[in-house]
């Protein structure tokens, strides 16, 4: 199974980029981005990518301890930017703020929860890039819980299933 443990944005945030999404696409050549849907949007926490079976039980008791004690989240959706660059972009990306350090500090057990079940790292991360002056305004929300998803590659891109969830 191919997983990965993430935090939902709440409605109205899906909303303002599905709105922001359909502003983009205006301006894009035909045929020339695949936009994910809003519904399957989310701020990934950890990618585990493929896990077997047997050991998805462990990993949600894993899970489960690791946001056992921590508090709810408040986050907002800000800045758009893309990467390689705002010339060349193959990924849009929108920065969150809010609880920043609590947010980190959930990232950090989350991985360390992962670790005995991912085979393969990631050898760095990609760094913000580009930073735009004109940012749309997204509403900020709440984070009770994190989920823990399947990921499944199709010929029209990924799908996503929910397996566990983690209140905090």
């Amino acid at each position: 199974m191919r997983l990965f443990v993430s935090i939902e944005l709440s409605p109205e945030v899906l909303a303002q980029i599905a709105a922001l999404q359909a502003q983009l696409a205006k301006t894009a050549p035909l045929h020339s981005v695949r936009w994910t849907p809003p519904e399957q949007l989310h701020l990934t926490m950890q990618f585990l990518g493929d896990i077997a079976v047997e050991k998805v039980g462990a990993l949600r008791d894993a899970l489960s301890a690791a946001c056992a004690n921590c508090s709810e989240l408040k986050l907002r959706a800000e800045n758009v930017g893309s990467f390689p660059s705002a010339r060349n972009p193959h990924v849009l990306w929108i920065g969150v703020s809010g609880d920043a350090a609590r947010l980190s500090a959930l990232q950090n057990r989350i991985a360390s929860a992962c670790e005995p079940f991912v085979e393969r790292r990631e050898l760095a991360e990609i760094a913000r890039i580009l930073q735009t002056s004109k940012a749309p305004a997204f509403d900020s929300w709440r984070v009770t819980n994190v989920k823990l998803m399947r990921s499944t590659l199709g010929s029209a891109g990924a799908t996503h299933e929910f397996l566990a969830e983690f209140s905090l």
